[in-house]
């Protein structure tokens, strides 16, 4: 199992800063998804194309402007997060910055760089798995990461204000426990809908927000 890419960066998804993301930092969130995948499938190896993740980042930027939520332009222009988190899961699912390979071509990546292992012949020969959706895993995992962060950064605030008391925060957490239970039961079918139904990058952001947005919203916002 593993994950090979350049210029990672670990990035939590309490961490994601306000503004659009850079390269750098989306792929370090995709780079985690890659973590969550292969700790479920340990079979599983994948390569980042970190030029198609600037890709994604570059694309991210234009459409968003393109629908006139360019956060340069000041507050009132900026996207909420549900519509920056889609455009991502957008550009992620679309340009596909993630690729299964199999072990012996990773073996082969290795032996090119100047890194010489061993494998068993068995794992050599290992069926590749094509079958599993990395891409719109990706894609989703980014997605809840910016609506995390936002969600967490502004109650945060509030806290600060002193405007945030226990029971509030207890609720916050019970609502996000009802977002996580929601994804764990229709995970396949999110990710069979990424891949396959037809998304624009705005009916993407409504289906995260159909997904990620909790009653939170009601407390935080």
């Amino acid at each position: 199992m593993g994950v090979m890419g350049m210029g990672r960066e670990r990035v939590e998804p309490g961490g994601v800063p306000q503004s659009q993301l850079d390269m750098k930092k989306l792929g370090a969130l995709i780079s985690d998804s890659c973590e969550s995948l292969t700790g479920a499938h340990r079979d599983l190896f994948l390569v980042m194309d970190n030029k198609i993740v600037e890709d994604c980042a570059i694309q991210t930027r234009h459409s968003l402007a393109t629908y006139n939520m360019d956060a340069t332009k000041g507050e009132h222009s900026a996207p909420n997060h549900f519509k920056e988190a889609g455009h991502y899961a957008y550009w992620v699912r679309k340009l596909k910055p993630l690729r299964i390979i199999s072990i012996a071509g990773a073996v082969a990546i290795l032996r090119d760089k100047g890194i010489q292992c061993s494998c068993p012949e068995d794992m050599l020969t290992a069926e590749n798995r094509d079958f599993i959706l990395v891409n719109e895993y990706a894609a989703l995992f980014v997605a809840r990461a910016i609506v995390n962060a936002v969600e967490n950064r502004h109650l945060d605030a509030l806290g600060s204000e002193g405007k945030v008391n226990e029971d509030m925060r207890r609720q916050f957490q019970e609502y996000r426990s009802v977002v996580n239970r929601r994804l764990k039961r229709m995970s396949d079918d999110i990710l069979m809908s990424i891949r396959y139904n037809s998304h624009s990058p705005n009916s993407m952001a409504i289906l995260m927000e159909a997904l990620l947005g909790s009653a939170a919203d009601v407390i935080i916002n």
